[in-house]
C-alpha cells in the first residue's frame, strides 16, 4: 500500500478530494438562501404551484401546502394539501408587520417576499418549507 502512496507523490496523481468548506454559520446559510436567486427552480418533482397576489392576500401554493398571508390581519395560515386538505397552522404576526408584503422573486421551486418596510423576508420552498427572518424580534402567536 505504501508503494500505491510513494508512486501517487512522485507522478503528481491528485490526492482524493478534499471535504469542501463548512458554511461559516446558520445566519449565513439563511442569508443566502433569502438572497438567492440560486435554487429557485422546483427539485425532486416538489415545486410552486401558484402565486396569487389579490384582496389584499399573498397566496402561495407549493405541492404540499398553501400559504395565505393576510396582511390586513397580520396573520398566516398554512393548510395541508397531502392526503386531504385541512389547516395545518395559523400563524399572528405583530400588527403591521406584513403590511405591504410582496412578492421579489418567484420560482417554480421557491417564492421571495419581503415587507414593506423591509424588515422582514420570508422564503417558501416548493417542498413546504417556510423560512424567516426579521431584522428585529418577533412574538408570534
Amino acid at each position: 500500500m505504501w508503494f500505491l502512496v510513494l508512486c501517487a507523490l512522485l507522478v503528481g496523481i491528485p490526492a482524493l478530494a478534499a471535504d469542501p468548506p463548512l458554511s461559516p454559520s446558520l445566519e449565513a446559510d439563511a442569508e443566502y438562501l433569502l438572497t438567492t436567486t440560486d435554487f429557485m427552480a422546483a427539485q425532486f418533482g416538489m415545486g410552486v404551484t401558484g402565486v396569487r397576489n389579490a384582496g389584499g392576500r399573498v397566496a402561495i401554493r407549493t405541492t404540499g401546502a398553501e400559504f395565505i398571508f393576510s396582511p390586513a390581519a397580520s396573520q398566516l395560515v398554512v393548510s395541508q394539501l397531502l392526503g386531504r386538505k385541512r389547516e395545518a397552522v395559523r400563524v399572528s404576526f405583530p400588527q403591521g408587520e406584513l403590511a405591504g408584503l410582496r412578492v421579489e422573486r418567484q420560482g417554480t421551486g421557491a417564492v421571495l417576499l419581503r415587507n414593506g418596510a423591509g424588515t422582514l423576508r420570508l422564503r417558501v420552498n416548493g417542498d413546504s418549507l417556510l423560512m424567516l427572518q426579521s431584522q428585529a424580534p418577533l412574538e408570534l402567536h
